[in-house]
């Protein structure tokens, strides 16, 4: 769930980055360049470490160049979720998510209108829920868990986020739609679960409680964006307090430290 969330309000940002420089001459180079620095020195310093420390306790480090590519999520997608790398650093696969959907995103905000890019996203949603369900069918949770097309959806939901922020007039009005998404999804997630025989749905027979993960994904991408949207749009002042902390500023600073550490 924390994984979802990071990943809606993540792209949120990003989008709003994307759309404020749009017709910037320098778009590419200006929005690249930033998130290499961002991303990129830190990420490299934190694998130097692990691979050192895994040399150093004569730990079996193996894939090194998954991670330097930033494709080890489907390194683990194809080891039957095994991490032969120190596990330690085995939590960047959402970092190669990310970077991966760096090479797609920022060209069709570039070139694609606000329509067309609608049509694109919802057949990328589409289509994530239901490789989701169909790798997690025929193979295993893992393969559902750590694809890249399996967590589109979050992050596209994320640019809807965006798109309705950036539109003053419908922002506060769809909050109503989001809730009742988010409403419909949550009912769903639960009558599938407690009314529905899952073995029988799929098309085996699954012991281990992980079956809940695609199902669950109906439910949170909805609850995650009707929450976000819920304390962009809400004034009070209890909320304005605790978002302005200074503390808790400093900690969405230095979050992206915080998770690679």
């Amino acid at each position: 769930i924390w994984v979802h969330l990071f990943f809606l309000i993540f792209w949120f940002l990003i989008t709003n980055i994307l759309i404020n420089i749009k017709s910037s001459p320098a778009y590419f180079r200006d929005f690249y360049f930033r998130r290499a620095i961002r991303i990129l020195p830190l990420y490299f310093l934190c694998l130097v470490f692990v691979v050192l420390y895994g040399y150093f306790l004569w730990l079996h480090v193996n894939g090194v160049y998954a991670y330097i590519l930033f494709i080890q999520n489907w390194i683990i997608w194809l080891n039957n979720g095994i991490i032969e790398f120190p596990a330690m650093f085995g939590h960047s696969w959402t970092l190669a998510i990310e970077q991966q959907f760096y090479l797609l995103w920022p060209l069709l905000v570039r070139y694609l209108s606000s329509r067309n890019l609608l049509i694109v996203s919802i057949i990328l949603i589409v289509a994530s829920v239901l490789s989701r369900f169909y790798l997690f069918n025929n193979f295993w949770w893992f393969m559902s868990g750590y694809s890249t097309l399996s967590h589109l959806d979050s992050l596209l939901w994320g640019w809807v986020l965006a798109m309705v922020y950036n539109k003053e007039g419908i922002f506060k009005k769809a909050l109503q739609y989001n809730f009742l998404i988010a409403c419909f999804s949550t009912l769903l997630y639960f009558f599938i679960l407690y009314t529905t025989n899952i073995d029988s749905f799929l098309s085996k027979t699954i012991t281990s409680t992980d079956y809940e993960w695609p199902f669950m994904m109906l439910m949170v991408s909805p609850l995650c964006v009707f929450s976000i949207h819920f304390l962009l749009v809400n004034k009070s002042r209890i909320i304005q307090i605790i978002f302005s902390n200074p503390l808790i500023c400093y900690l969405w600073k230095i979050s992206y430290g915080i998770y690679l550490y």
